[in-house]
């Protein structure tokens, strides 16, 4: 991997889709933290296992430097740098904010297809958008225990916002699957409220995507060791 360095190497370019024109930056791994690292935040509510936690010396054009903790995700396949890749990694730079009081500016996604290292900025209102959402369904789960003492859940009620039935939307989302399993569960015990008068039954738009549901496809075992040997793989570039 050519940006582990303890500088920036010229070749060790850093994608990032949001950069004005004629900006770049060069990216140098200094150090790695951990693997599979494991965070809950009290603050956020939130759980993540991060796939790395590095730290990252960034240089853009024209001299501006810095350098920081930052979560490194690695994806399969082509560089796109998807909504929901995005949206992990921008939730990952608060956990890593506050387990190590350091302030996170980015996150990082590797594809491992092309071998790209694509920046992931933080904005204050993404971030703010991604933990409304957050807080509305931990609300809606919240139903479950409401009272005291009281843990019985009634089959009548559901604890899930209601699903968006959009066929464009849906057609491309990665939880279709088990979106679609839970609305058709709950459709069977009651009738469920919708977003949308124009519902698309959950068969046709099961049909946008494999049948094979990755919600129950099992995980691979050597996960950890495929991203120990990533870093150890070009450790003397």
């Amino acid at each position: 991997m050519k940006c582990l360095s303890s500088s920036p190497k010229p070749e060790a370019v850093l994608s990032d889709t949001r950069a004005s024109r004629g900006e770049t930056a060069l990216l140098a791994i200094t150090s790695l933290h951990d693997i599979e690292e494991d965070i809950w935040s009290p603050t956020y509510g939130l759980r993540g296992k991060l796939d790395a936690s590095v730290q990252a010396a960034v240089v853009r054009n024209p001299g501006s430097s810095c350098t920081h903790p930052a979560p490194f995700e690695i994806k399969t396949g082509r560089a796109v740098a998807g909504l929901e890749h995005r949206a992990q990694t921008m939730l990952y730079t608060l956990l890593m904010q506050e387990r190590y009081g350091d302030s996170v500016d980015l996150g990082l996604l590797y594809y491992t297809q092309s071998e790209e290292v694509i920046s992931v900025p933080v904005t204050r209102l993404e971030l703010r958008a991604l933990v409304g959402v957050r807080n509305t369904i931990a609300e809606w789960m919240a139903r479950r225990f409401r009272g005291f003492r009281q843990h019985r859940f009634q089959d009548d009620s559901s604890f899930l916002p209601p699903t968006i039935d959009n066929e464009r939307l849906c057609g491309r989302c990665y939880a279709l699957d088990a979106c679609m399993l839970y609305r058709r569960v709950r459709a069977s015990h009651t009738p469920m409220q919708t977003n949308n008068s124009n519902v698309v039954r959950p068969s046709k738009m099961l049909q946008t995507k494999s049948h094979r549901s990755r919600t129950f496809t099992p995980k691979r075992r050597d996960i950890s060791a495929r991203h120990m040997l990533i870093f150890s793989k070009h450790g003397s570039d």
